[in-house]
Parts: structure tokens; sequence; C-alpha cells
């Protein structure tokens, strides 16, 4: 079957049967999750994000990902900024010795900055694998309890079926030509329905659990 018009039908490890949500008393697509801070369903769901206010899903996820990357290209910058005012002051006796209140802003500058750029480049990191790999932080822990079910014998067979290669799961998320994935453009597809990969056959428009 074609990767690019498969569909998947997941199910509740539970009862084996179309996922639903007693919240919004509505059947979910293949990948939406319920958020409870939000009070409704999202596609594609990745988690809820204090930050921005709102949750990560499918038709924000590659926005998301380009914030961080920018964020980090930011703290980049100021870095470098504040290093070399750094470097002026105590490597140049001519240069204009700051007062008190800039070396107390240029210290707390360059701590806070170098902080965020640790955690949010990380962060960074972790998205962009995830997106390699088609996958939500909430699929992420999924697939880890089921590779655990798989090693205790519970299951014989599951594999993530969104896979697609990476450069196609990118291309999914931040757009078609590389060139511009760092500029902002709308999510492709409608959230419902997702490619899979051809190679899985019939098991992948069969079922996948969600535990």
């Amino acid at each position: 079957m074609p990767d690019n018009d498969a569909s998947v039908v997941e199910l509740k490890k539970s009862t084996a049967k179309p996922r639903f949500c007693r919240t919004c008393q509505q059947y979910k697509p293949p990948r939406a999750h319920h958020c409870s801070t939000c009070e409704r369903c999202i596609l594609k769901m990745d988690h809820h994000c204090p930050w921005i206010g709102n949750c990560v899903g499918h038709f924000n996820h590659g926005h998301f990902v380009r914030f961080l990357v920018y964020v980090v290209l930011a703290c980049g910058m100021c870095l470098t900024v504040l290093g070399l005012r750094t470097y002026e002051i105590i490597e140049h006796e001519y240069a204009l010795y700051p007062d008190v209140t800039e070396l107390i802003f240029l210290v707390l500058n360059l701590i806070a900055t170098t902080i965020v750029l640790i955690l949010v480049g990380l962060l960074s990191v972790f998205h962009i694998w995830s997106v390699s790999g088609n996958t939500t932080t909430i699929e992420n822990w999924e697939n880890s309890k089921i590779r655990k079910m798989q090693e205790r014998g519970e299951i014989r067979q599951a594999e993530f079926p969104y896979n697609v290669g990476a450069y196609r799961n990118i291309c999914l998320v931040l757009g078609d030509n590389p060139l511009l994935w760092l500029w902002p453009q709308p999510a492709r597809g409608d959230g419902i329905n997702y490619p899979v990969a051809s190679h899985l056959g019939e098991w992948a428009s069969a079922a996948r659990i969600q535990c």
C-alpha cells in the first residue's frame, strides 16, 4: 500500500476498541490526546507548553521547533557580544572600563544567557531528533512503554508506523524546501490522516496499541 495514503486505526490497549475521549465525548483521531489545561483534544499532541501558554500539536509543532532554534541563535549572538565586551575589558587597558552597574548587568547576562542557551539547546536537540523520527514527546513515552511490553513478552510485534524516513519526516513538520525550514509556513496535512511506512504492509493499516 502506498505510504502517502495509508491509514492507521489506533486502539486502546485495555479494550481493543477505537480510542474515545470521555471528557470530550467523542472519538480521538490517531495521535490525538486530551489536554486538561486546554480542556480539549489536541491533534498530534506533543505537550502543553507553559512558556507559550498553549499546546504544541500538529498545527504549530513546526513553529515551536523554529521558536527553539531562534532562541538558541539569539542566545548565541548575545553571548558573542557579551564575550567580546568581557574580552575587551580583560585584555585591553585602553578600553572604557565599566562602572559597577554595567559590570553587574554584564555578569548577570552572561550567567542567564548561558543557562538559557544550555537548557533550550538541549530541548532543541530533543525536538529535532523527535521530528526526524516523526514522533512527539507523548509518543516517545508510549514507544518506551511498548518496548518494555515486548521485552516482557506481552506483545509480539510493535513498530512505530509513522516513521517514513528522516528527510520526509522533517518535511512533514517544517515544509518541503530545506532552505525554508526556518521560515514560518503552515503545517502539512489535516492533522487526522498521516502517512505510514509502506514496508509495514497490512500491519500498519490494522492497529497501533495506545498504552
